[in-house]
């Protein structure tokens, strides 16, 4: 993530909702194993194909655990699409 690709969600956020804006939502630039967030502070987290290029997983995973509330949910997708072998 970039500087600008959060100003475009913050944007994006307040324009949503039929230009009512989103309050329920928060964009922080971070690094995924020391997120700028409380303990038990949200209720969900999503990774969508980042959590695989984190050098140290353990770590980001003991963070998602920290930031969640109880009973919060968490989610990671990993795309893969076949016939990829990873070799140039």
């Amino acid at each position: 993530m970039t500087p600008e690709m959060i100003d475009l969600a913050r944007r994006n956020a307040a324009q949503g909702n039929g230009g009512k804006g989103y309050s329920n939502v928060e964009f922080h630039l971070a690094m995924i194993d020391n997120l700028p967030l409380p303990d038990s502070s949200v209720d969900c987290v999503i990774s969508n194909c980042v959590i695989n290029l984190a050098t140290d997983k353990n770590a980001v995973f003991r963070e998602i655990a920290r930031v969640l509330k109880p009973g919060g949910l968490g989610g990671e997708r990993h795309c893969i699409k076949a016939g990829i072998t990873g070799r140039a």
